[in-house]
């Protein structure tokens, strides 16, 4: 991803309230939006395969990932916003602060993909103890490892959003 100028983020900013961004509220607001965002990618593989081939299918997923990215992208300003852009930067040009912070979000973000994968390992072994055989259509396979790498990429974002502190006040 490329770095935002500061002027660029100054810009973002002044199109949304504040409220938006400046506040702890509004930043989990926006990490409820952005678990939305990632419900409706993990709804995709379902419905692919619950409307099998065809048509139906096809413009379903089309509006699922249409919907997704257009509520992430607003999840990501505010975000950006929030951040001054250090999310965007590079490790190298942020402060210690910056720094610190962004390795406790990874931190965080790891251990809930864990989770998030682990969960969905125990229910495959789960299943698979049966002697159900379940057979998946190649396409709702495939849309299930791009969720997963969509959850890999978007969950950091989420924490940060959910992580981030209060600008402390001015004394």
């Amino acid at each position: 991803m490329n770095e935002l100028s500061p002027r660029q983020v100054e810009e973002l900013k002044s199109t949304m309230p504040p409220a938006w961004y400046g506040t702890r509220r509004g930043r989990r607001t926006a990490a409820g939006m952005g678990v939305a965002a990632l419900a409706l990618v993990w709804a995709i593989p379902f419905t692919s395969w619950a409307l099998g081939p065809g048509s139906t299918a096809s413009w379903t997923t089309l509006g699922l990932i249409a919907a997704a990215l257009l509520i992430y992208c607003g999840v990501l300003a505010v975000l950006v916003a929030a951040t001054d852009g250090a999310v965007t930067r590079d490790e190298r040009k942020l402060d210690e602060r910056q720094l610190a912070e962004r390795r406790r979000i990874d931190a965080v973000a790891h251990r809930v993909s864990a989770l998030m994968l682990g969960t969905a390992a125990l229910l495959v072994a789960a299943f698979g103890a049966t002697d159900h055989v379940l057979t998946v259509p190649t396409l709702a396979a495939f849309m299930y490892v791009g969720a997963a790498w969509a959850s890999h990429k978007v969950i950091p974002h989420i924490v940060a959003c959910w992580l981030l502190p209060d600008a402390p006040g001015d004394e």
